[in-house]
């Protein structure tokens, strides 16, 4: 059984990141931090056990590698997107487009997994589908068709070009990879 956190207040999530993004790296994530950046009330201090879940900082509140792209405006939906497939990667083995679900729905899947009270586990359904909605969850095999380029004298095409953007999920089984690459030559052989 799972225990996924929530936040009291989904609507104060924007502004969550957002000073996030706009203070200093801290030596640790604490409750004392979080209050010194405005968030002193006990019902924000759900965000830091959600910053931890989704790895963002460590169980004792040091940041990741993955907290510089809270910080970067040009990469911050990716990888918030990245974070919640691989915290939440149980949710996306019941239904693989979860981030798309209801809340209903999210909420009936939690019910299979989570330990918590229905009023609980609509509060985690409520804040995984306010998180989701900030991130950019791109298919996972997004393919990109670029224009051939053509010669007006000749009306030939000189080239045509075909770019793939694999997001790769987070394992350390490589017969995952080997499977998805196998695919893949399969698709084009």
């Amino acid at each position: 059984m799972f225990d996924y956190p929530f936040v009291q207040n989904t609507a104060k999530l924007d502004s969550m990141f957002n000073k996030v993004r706009d203070s200093a790296v801290p030596l640790k994530f604490t409750v004392r931090h979080w209050a010194k950046l405005g968030f002193s009330s006990s019902q924000d201090r759900g965000f830091i056990e959600v910053l931890k879940f989704l790895g963002y900082i460590d169980e004792n509140g040091v940041p990741t590698n993955h907290y510089s792209a809270l910080r970067d405006v040009t990469i911050f939906k990716e990888v918030l997107a990245e974070r919640i497939r691989d915290a939440y990667k149980e949710l996306f083995r019941i239904d693989t487009n979860v981030h798309s679900a209801s809340e209903d729905s999210v909420a009936a899947y939690m019910a299979r997994l989570v330990n918590s009270s229905a009023k609980e586990f609509y509060k985690q359904a409520k804040t995984f589908r306010a998180l989701c909605l900030r991130g950019d969850f791109k298919d996972p095999l997004e393919i990109k068709r670029v224009k051939p380029s053509v010669d007006d004298d000749s009306n030939i095409r000189k080239s045509h070009q075909v770019v793939f953007n694999i997001n790769l999920p987070t394992t350390t089984d490589s017969q995952v990879y080997k499977a998805i690459f196998e695919n893949l030559k399969q698709l084009f052989d």
